[in-house]
């Protein structure tokens, strides 16, 4: 018996040992949380992703988030949608719409001053009479 315990104490070692030298199987998860620390410079300024993303969202939509299938995603896993996965960004409605001229060029029925939120996708179609009439709107402006 004192003879196998040095062997069993080496066997328990080595499994550890070989155990350890294995990779282990990586997260699927992204790790948005460290994304959305990830310095950026922005116009001279050096800020997180997650204030780009929550500036570049409030830009589209007055409160700076965005709903994927009825729950609320965060501002950074929108950048990083928008960085890494552009189909899928392309179908989350963040454009908020409460203009009736564009929503009756969008074809949509005024929804009581409320706004719509819209996806690239749904407004593809329209772009070019958007570009168009913005132009309008900056040559009359110049005038």
């Amino acid at each position: 018996m004192k003879k196998s315990i040095p062997w069993l104490i080496s066997l328990v070692l080595v499994i550890w040992v070989i155990s350890r030298m294995t990779p282990h199987k990586q997260d699927r998860e992204l790790d948005i949380d460290g994304f959305s620390r990830l310095p950026v410079l922005v116009g001279g300024r050096v800020m997180p992703m997650d204030t780009l993303a929550r500036i570049s969202l409030s830009v589209m939509n007055h409160h700076g988030t965005c709903t994927v299938e009825g729950k609320v995603e965060s501002a950074s896993q929108w950048l990083l949608d928008v960085l890494m996965r552009p189909r899928r960004a392309d179908s989350i409605k963040v454009f908020e719409v409460a203009n009736p001229d564009i929503l009756d060029l969008l074809g949509r029925q005024a929804t009581d001053g409320k706004p719509v939120s819209y996806s690239y996708n749904d407004c593809e179609p329209f772009l070019g009479e958007i570009g168009k009439q913005a132009g309008l709107l900056v040559f009359s402006e110049f005038r």
